[in-house]
């Protein structure tokens, strides 16, 4: 397999206390620790230069001191509804390292708040012998973060379209998709739920398009993938 695959998760806008925001990234970051040491958040970097990287201790205190000194800033001016935007790593090691951005609080209408879980680009397990494991930890982000669409992503994936959202609804179809019902009706609903082992989730939609992650060098993995953005009427439009 090519590429370096995430999970990806934006939400709508947000109008939320810090501690609202202390609470959901400590919820989000222990079901993501409870994958295992690959995706566990060990380092945290103030300045997103690894030069001043700090050990990470995960509770909801540090969470918050680390939120208060996340506000968008331009001298003196507060730019409160862009979000919070804060992030963690596992490791030093690029190919071994997974990364979480986070992005909340954000209440401007042209900003996502987002989730984003990069996982380590060697050896992961969640792409392997634990894809049950990753589908049901994915599954569990969307219920905690509530999205509007979330996806696992494959960076070299892009095929049939350079970006991921247009007129109001997703670009394409990706490994694994999730769509809340305003989401899904902009689709078809009846479309959606045509969709092989659709589940219900949240207030929205879970299907995968195959077992396997999608792999830019499988012209059979391409070739589904464009067939079910066809049925869904995702091209094109």
């Amino acid at each position: 397999m090519s590429g370096r695959y995430s999970l990806v998760l934006w939400a709508g806008p947000q109008n939320i206390s810090e501690e609202d925001m202390a609470e959901l990234s400590f919820n989000t970051l222990t079901a993501i620790s409870s994958f295992g040491d690959e995706l566990s958040p060990v380092y945290y970097s103030p300045t997103r230069k690894k030069r001043d990287t700090k050990h990470f201790n995960l509770s909801k205190t540090t969470l918050l001191d680390l939120i208060k000194r996340s506000v968008n800033k331009e001298g003196n001016r507060e730019f409160l509804e862009l979000g919070r935007n804060f992030g963690f790593f596992s490791s030093f090691n690029d190919d071994e390292s997974c990364g979480i951005s986070f992005c909340l609080g954000a209440s401007a209408g042209f900003v996502n708040n987002s989730l984003i879980l990069d996982f380590p680009r060697t050896h992961f397990s969640g792409l392997d012998s634990r894809k049950e494991e990753l589908a049901d930890l994915f599954k569990r982000l969307i219920t905690l973060f509530h999205p509007y669409f979330a996806f696992a992503l494959n960076s070299l994936n892009n095929q049939l379209s350079d970006i991921y959202w247009k007129d109001g609804k997703p670009s394409y179809v990706h490994w694994m998709n999730y769509y809340d019902q305003a989401t899904a009706e902009r689709i078809g609903l009846d479309k959606v739920k045509a969709q092989e082992d659709v589940e219900t989730l949240d207030d929205g939609y879970f299907f995968k398009l195959q077992d396997e992650p999608i792999d830019v060098d499988n012209p059979q993995h391409l070739q589904r993938q464009k067939a079910i953005s066809e049925q869904l009427g995702l091209l094109g439009g």
